[in-house]
């Protein structure tokens, strides 16, 4: 038969022969013995797993899941709209009060000076695009997958983390709050979306600009221009645009003149990266970037009222404060909880006695800066004195000595680290003499009353390193009682003196307190210092700073003897 007349056989029969196949011997073998071949039952069905997930199946499941997610934010796109600004861009001043309740400062006319975009050169208004957000100019306003790494670093409870647009931190900043919830972040991504959509990116760009905070009390880029370089936003170079710009990361830690050693590393490292990304966007040639060097800023200037030792105590208890709003889960991170006090609204009651405090500032000038003559003694010039008065029942600091003036000298003596303490020491080796009832060389109990020998560069007994410490000005006071040596800051009295009580013992009583910076222990009366946010109407407890291991308060004004050991150098 033809394959013509068995094709018409077939369609005659309305069914198409089997094919001819041929099955390996191997195959044969599997079947006869009952074996199962691709994946089929022995009913030749598929397995009950192959059947349950099919690729039909998953791919369903995936188009589902995506169906539902464009769906629920098409539903919050369509619900939520653009907001009018945030309360809290209406900033407020803060108010400071000593620990009887009296007001010390109101501090927060807000530094901020709005400027339209105009006023800000093209270059530096490039150089925060640079900074923050590169495709700026392109972007839809919303980096999702920044977004979506930040969602679940505030699910898996990370904090904060880089990746907003430009656009996105405006909205914050703007429109909504600092808080860190999944609820504000989806809210920010669908007005980011609007905005962008509604408005200019030069609108987005100034506004942006305008509410963003510098550091130093400056809102606003007019305001940060003036804070650092003593210029409006309209004159700044791109050197100092490209400062600006850097500090918006990390305002505090980034600031030239309170920034430590890793500070200024992190702060060039990062103005380096906004010129270099500017260059890469061909907003900048590469041999004006090459010629260009880092524009220390000026040294900050001190606002009104915060002249004395009024903005030694102020600075000490925004700190505080800031600290306590990171540990209470109030802020994600140092800038947020910077922006948080910054923007007002706070008032504070710190642990400062008001006539303790007039007391240490009029022992200080008696005991030692009226003493000093830098015409007729050069190295008086050279003296940065400091001093604290600490509660020592608590703790707590009741009065603080900072130096010369905040207006005059920024850097806090009572507080910073950067020297050793010296003699700041010597109350803590008497104060470990009499609390363990240490003994002499001799044996004889340790008082107040007990002599010892003054005399300059005499060899101290006992140490195990052989030393002979030289008295100031290398005088020799013969015998002393230990409160004269106390009185007159002795060396050779409190060396001796500290090895016969045992240094291991000293360390642990300079060691059994930690530093309690002002507004943030219990104050000298037992009551807790509070930090109060005017609205909403909150109460706080604001925690420790945290530990310095080499700073050393000083007794310096006790209920017996309000005179301070002023710290010199």
């Amino acid at each position: 038969m033809g394959r013509a007349e068995e094709r018409r056989a077939r369609q005659r029969g309305g069914h198409r022969a089997a094919p001819k196949t041929r099955r390996s011997s191997g195959a044969d073998t599997n079947d006869a013995t009952g074996g199962r071949s691709g994946g089929k039952d022995a009913k030749g069905g598929k397995s009950f797993i192959r059947r349950l997930f099919t690729w039909k199946k998953i791919l369903g499941a995936f188009l589902g899941f995506c169906l539902l997610g464009i769906g629920a934010f098409i539903v919050l796109y369509m619900m939520i709209s653009i907001p009018a600004g945030n309360a809290d861009a209406k900033l407020q001043s803060n108010v400071y009060k000593y620990s009887d309740g009296s007001i010390m400062i109101r501090k927060g006319k807000v530094n901020r000076e709005n400027v339209d975009l105009s006023q800000v050169p093209k270059p530096v208004q490039e150089t925060f695009v640079a900074a923050e957000n590169k495709t700026f100019y392109q972007d839809a306003g919303v980096d999702l997958k920044g977004t979506a790494r930040g969602l679940l670093n505030t699910l898996s409870g990370k904090g904060a983390q880089g990746g907003s647009t430009i656009t996105q931190q405006y909205v914050k900043n703007y429109y909504l709050t600092q808080d860190q919830t999944v609820t504000r972040k989806l809210k920010e991504m669908v007005i980011s979306l609007k905005l962008d959509r509604e408005k200019s990116k030069d609108y987005i760009l100034a506004g942006y600009i305008n509410t963003s905070y510098y550091g130093r009390g400056a809102y606003g880029i007019q305001a940060a221009a003036q804070a650092y370089y003593r210029v409006d936003a309209k004159d700044l170079s791109v050197e100092q645009g490209a400062y600006l710009a850097a500090l918006l990361q990390a305002p505090n830690q980034y600031d030239w003149a309170i920034a430590t050693d890793t500070g200024k590393k992190l702060v060039q490292a990062r103005w380096n990266y906004v010129l270099d990304n500017m260059v890469e966007q061909d907003w900048l040639s590469s041999t004006k970037r090459e010629a260009m060097k880092f524009p220390v800023p000026k040294a900050p200037k001190a606002e009104a009222g915060m002249e004395g030792q009024i903005g030694y105590m102020v600075t000490e208890a925004d700190a505080a404060l800031e600290q306590q709003l990171i540990s209470s889960g109030q802020a994600a991170n140092a800038k947020d909880a910077e922006t948080l006090v910054s923007a007002g609204g706070w008032t504070i009651t710190l642990n400062i006695d008001k006539k303790k405090q007039a007391q240490l500032e009029e022992s200080v000038k008696s005991q030692l800066t009226r003493k000093l003559d830098a015409k007729k003694r050069k190295v008086d010039g050279n003296v940065q004195p400091g001093a604290v008065s600490v509660n020592p029942k608590t703790g707590a600091v009741v009065a603080m000595y900072g130096g010369v003036g905040y207006t005059e000298h920024y850097r806090n003596n009572a507080t910073r680290t950067d020297y050793q303490p010296a003699s700041t020491f010597k109350p803590v080796i008497l104060a470990a003499a009499l609390a363990d009832e240490a003994k002499t060389q001799s044996g004889k109990q340790i008082t107040t009353d007990t002599l010892y020998d003054g005399t300059s560069k005499r060899p101290v007994v006992g140490s195990d390193i052989a030393f002979a410490p030289e008295n100031e000005d290398d005088q020799n006071y013969g015998k002393v009682t230990v409160q004269t040596a106390m009185n007159k800051s002795i060396n050779s009295v409190f060396a001796q003196l500290g090895v016969d009580v045992g240094m291991d013992k000293v360390m642990k009583t300079a060691g059994v307190r930690r530093r309690r910076p002002c507004g943030t222990t219990p104050s000298a009366t037992g009551s807790r210092s509070r930090a109060r946010r005017v609205r909403p109407t909150t109460t706080s407890r604001p925690g420790s700073r945290g530990t310095r291991p080499t700073w050393s308060p000083r007794w310096a004004c006790s209920a017996r003897t309000p005179r301070p050991t002023p710290r010199s150098r």
